[in-house]
């Protein structure tokens, strides 16, 4: 298991990725964009130029966060596809020069004037995946569709029916936790009436997924171009399923990337993406601070060895420590709530009970306690993610 993420979302400049990186303590990138470009269209000399600073800091590219085959591209035309299908040849060329044998791809734009399972548009989205698949094959690339705004992203029926479609040992899923949230179910049809249920997606997915993409956010409301509006929030404050299906992961052997996308700073398919980062970054925390508590937390876990129970949630806010004997809380940090270990179902914010999927007895979660803290802690960390530098 390794923590990576869209560092464009850090900064612009690919200086400033690497050194959100490195503070994190993470040795790699999903690279999306670089002075905001994405990756396989910068000049032969910006690339070579980024492929250099890369070397030189001993940071790597896990993954290619590619614009193949995405909602901005129709599969109904064939232009759309030669356009795409270049952007792809250039990207593998480049994968090879830094070693990089992943790239996040999709299914082309959503058709949503159209009926949900349009025979025309699926003819065409399983032909063209297919060939799109069959280039990573011969160059030993793993294409990792992303239920986004895409064919594949309309619902969970729609995925699994383009996995049926591309038969290939290196087609397989990249599991957004918080695209669900801003996409409408079209599982049962064409109307646009509720967006995506996360745990519901990943429950039908789960067994084809390879990575994942940390983003959580909550619905507010209809968007254009079949986006749903969201106000997008750090992980566990949203209505992405996050801890539920992290949890599931790590319980079923998922030994895989963890990227971070949180899109607090940047959000990449808005039309006014520059002028909406300004008004991010005034919300967001200082590095400073962020950092301060990340060394509490660190501190916290030196402390209490062996007495980390599992967290109630994933971090939220909260303004007052835990009236709770041998409760341990900072103030103004991410919730994460240290307490001897104790038998029994963890009680959510509410007063109610988690289920039995995410109790703190380790008897029924095999999960060692270590490994969780890491995790969420990592979540915590992943904050300077959205702080501007």
């Amino acid at each position: 298991m390794y923590y990576t993420g869209f560092a464009d979302e850090a900064s612009v400049g690919l200086a400033g990725q690497i050194k959100a990186t490195k503070e994190l303590g993470w040795q790699c990138i999903e690279s999306r964009a670089i002075d905001g470009v994405n990756i396989h269209d910068l000049s032969e000399e910006a690339f070579a130029r980024a492929a250099g600073m890369l070397e030189d800091s001993g940071v790597r590219i896990n993954c290619f966060g590619s614009a193949v085959a995405n909602w901005s591209w129709s599969a109904l035309k064939e232009e759309d596809f030669q356009k795409t299908r270049e952007q792809l040849s250039r990207a593998l060329v480049r994968m090879k020069r830094l070693n990089c044998t992943m790239l996040r791809g999709m299914s082309f734009r959503a058709e949503w004037n159209r009926p949900a399972f349009d025979p025309e548009v699926e003819k065409n989205v399983f032909r063209k995946v297919n060939e799109l698949v069959r280039m990573c094959e011969e160059a030993g690339v793993l294409y990792l569709h992303e239920n986004c705004n895409n064919y594949g992203g309309m619902s969970w029926k729609h995925t699994l029916k383009l996995l049926d479609h591309v038969k290939s040992p290196n087609f397989k899923l990249v599991f957004d936790t918080g695209n669900p949230v801003i996409n409408f179910d079209r599982s049962n049809g064409d109307a646009l009436e509720h967006v995506q249920s996360s745990w519901e997606f990943y429950s039908h997915v789960k067994e084809f997924i390879y990575y994942v993409h940390i983003k959580d956010g909550k619905f507010i409301g209809r968007g254009e171009n079949g986006f749903a509006k969201a106000e997008f929030t750090f992980p566990g404050e949203g209505e992405g399923d996050v801890a539920r299906i992290v949890e599931d992961l790590l319980r079923n052997g998922y030994d895989g990337g963890f990227s971070m996308e949180p899109h607090m700073k940047l959000v990449f398919h808005e039309e006014n993406a520059a002028q909406n980062a300004v008004e991010r970054i005034r919300r967001c925390r200082a590095v400073s601070e962020l950092c301060r508590i990340r060394s509490a937390f660190h501190e916290a876990r030196r402390r209490h060895q062996g007495k980390v129970r599992q967290m109630i949630h994933l971090p939220t806010t909260r303004r007052r420590p835990v009236e709770k004997p041998g409760a341990f809380l900072f103030r103004g940090a991410p919730d994460y709530c240290l307490t001897p270990d104790e038998p029994g179902p963890v009680p959510r914010r509410n007063g109610t009970p988690q289920d039995d999927s995410v109790r703190g007895d380790t008897a029924k979660n095999p999960l060692s306690r270590r490994m969780r803290w890491n995790f969420y802690l990592h979540f915590s960390a992943l904050k300077l993610y959205s702080s501007d530098r």
